[in-house]
């Protein structure tokens, strides 16, 4: 599941729930679902969680697109 970091509210969300290749294709920024305006809602496939629960649930987890630089501990 190839997981991204939305550019704006910094949720992780799948590559596969949205126009995220769309976006990528065009050089526009990764938005979440709930950020992409063609969508404007959360998708519902998962809860919605920030980058950062993420990355402290799941510390080995893979973001194969992250908006921002990990943050060091």
């Amino acid at each position: 599941m190839p997981l991204y970091e939305c550019a704006v509210c910094h949720c992780i969300d799948n590559t596969a729930m949205g126009n995220f290749w769309d976006h990528l294709r065009r050089g526009r920024k990764q938005l979440c679902t709930e950020c992409d305006p063609l969508i404007a809602k959360w998708h519902g496939q998962f809860p919605k969680i920030s980058i950062d629960e993420y990355r402290f649930r799941f510390p080995d987890g893979h973001i194969a697109y992250p908006a921002r630089p990990k943050v060091a501990p």
